[in-house]
């Protein structure tokens, strides 16, 4: 479950605002070092009239050092197809290069006088720089003008100035601009502290050995095994999830079906806390172990699981996510009702420091439970479900809190050809297809109706049974008679 909603969740992200989390003018494109022109009407025309493909987008500038750089693509030279995928306009050029890392194939032609020549080199984006969805710290507010406001505004509302409502509205918000504040450390976690920066400074300890034990440290202040009381007003909570916390002092928030992503103006990357079905640490433990590799996202666990207490463990993941290296800590708890909630602080490396950790930490520490009104079987189903047919891939997530998302892509084939009818690269193009509605479930675990209701359509029944090979039950499933695969 861990790398499921996790996966989901990172691949999500660029749905969410970029005033928040994207690094502004960034770009697939962009991030593999190329500038593009869209080629107008007139010239696709063309090139379907001369390769029998209304494909291209021209290339106006490479940037030296860069994955297209270093690649030998250059100014003029025209893109038809990109890891197999033909391209025709910016964002299909966008749509190819998204979350892909490794080696692809590029394809296209290269003027030479009056000629062209075809061009096929092959684009490594292992090491690219991406559009990391991650804010670069940046100045932030004044903290001592935004007191100095706090004082005024306090100084309005006791002469009457401000209603109670106008003063607690416009209070919040200035609070909202001030840094998040540490959480207070216990004596002996301070003595322990300063020990290891003498333990440091003596060279006893190595710089990444020091990193590690200070994040031990400030991790053991984490959660806590009492459910803290129910969400309140100022908790972002969901019902289906099962618990809620109150977000830390300048951090703002996007609540998905998935789960919550935090972002901070002047603290560079994200916090990710997302719910889980998972009863027991034994099973948690084993579903943090297994890290992520999934389209465009690598996470592996460094070192050991640390316990938190009675009922959370957490974990350091090194990863790539659309070609760029990250780091993340994992804390997943456990809630006294069953279930209970991953939270990932999640940035750069060189940036994978105490205010993002921290902030983390507090809202696991923070976090409270209360009994989950979701059954058993949504339970169970919730996930990724996946169908593999001859031409056809089909995905189907069911969420905890009864949304489903459905994505169809059908491939086809073609080929390029020269100016001299000669076949020169086989391609694959894609269309998608999505739909967002609402599911529920009712029968048993071997068998029984889901019934899916879209946003805009009437509902339908699919018939579930669970899958028999060699007279044994397995964890696939048949869904109209379709063989689905929990991902």
């Amino acid at each position: 479950m861990f790398c499921i909603i996790l996966s989901m969740l990172l691949l999500s992200f660029c749905l969410l605002p970029s005033a928040l989390f994207a690094a502004a003018g960034d770009s697939p494109a962009k991030a593999v070092g190329l500038s593009l022109e869209a080629l107008s009407a007139d010239d696709l025309d063309a090139i379907n009239r001369a390769l029998g493909y209304r494909l291209g987008v021209l290339i106006i500038d490479a940037t030296p050092n860069s994955p297209a750089g270093r690649a030998g693509l250059k100014k003029d030279d025209i893109l038809f197809t990109i890891g197999g995928t033909g391209v025709d306009s910016l964002k299909a050029v966008d749509d190819a290069l998204a979350g892909k890392t490794g080696k692809l194939e590029v394809v296209g032609v290269r003027p030479n006088g009056e000629q062209f020549d075809l061009l096929k080199v092959t684009l490594d984006i292992t090491t690219a720089p991406a559009a990391v969805p991650f804010l670069p710290a940046a100045p932030g507010p004044n903290e001592a003008a935004i007191r100095e406001k706090l004082k005024s505004l306090e100084a309005a509302h006791a002469a009457g100035i401000l209603t109670d409502a106008e003063y607690a509205q416009k209070k919040a918000a200035l609070e909202a601009q001030l840094p998040a504040a540490a959480p207070q450390l216990d004596p002996e976690t301070q003595r322990k502290l300063k020990a290891l920066d003498d333990a440091r400074a003596a060279g006893i300890l190595s710089d990444a050995e020091y990193a590690q034990k200070k994040q031990q440290l400030l991790g053991q202040q984490t959660a806590a095994a009492a459910p803290g009381g129910a969400p309140g007003p100022g908790d972002v909570s969901d019902a289906a999830w099962g618990w809620g916390f109150t977000p830390p002092a300048g951090w703002k928030y996007q609540k998905g079906s998935q789960g919550v992503t935090l972002g901070h103006d002047t603290i560079p990357g994200m916090i990710l806390v997302m719910p889980h079905a998972i009863k027991d640490l034994a099973t948690l433990r084993a579903q943090m172990q297994q890290g992520i590799v999934d389209a465009g996202v690598q996470f592996t666990l460094a070192g050991q699981l640390e316990p938190i207490g009675d009922n959370a463990l957490a974990g350091v993941y090194d990863g790539i996510m659309q070609g760029a290296r990250v780091k993340a800590r994992s804390i997943g708890t456990i809630s006294p009702y069953g279930g209970g909630a991953f939270v990932v602080a999640l940035t750069l490396p060189e940036k994978f420091d105490p205010p993002i950790l921290e902030a983390a930490a507090a809202i696991a520490r923070g976090m409270r439970y209360v009994k989950s009104d979701i059954s058993e079987m949504t339970r169970y189903f919730a996930g990724i479900w996946k169908s593999y047919t001859p031409g056809a891939e089909k995905t189907v997530t069911l969420a905890l809190n009864g949304e489903f998302y459905d994505n169809t892509e059908a491939s086809f084939t073609g080929s390029l050809r020269d100016y001299n009818g000669n076949t020169t690269v086989g391609w694959g193009s894609a269309s998608q297809t999505q739909a967002t509605g609402r599911w529920a479930v009712r029968g048993t675990r071997e068998q029984g109706v889901i019934t899916f209701t879209p946003a805009n359509g009437q509902p339908m029944d699919v018939t579930y049974r669970v899958h028999i090979e060699n007279g044994q039950p397995t964890n696939a499933y048949e869904f109209n008679g379709v063989l689905f695969g929990r991902q």
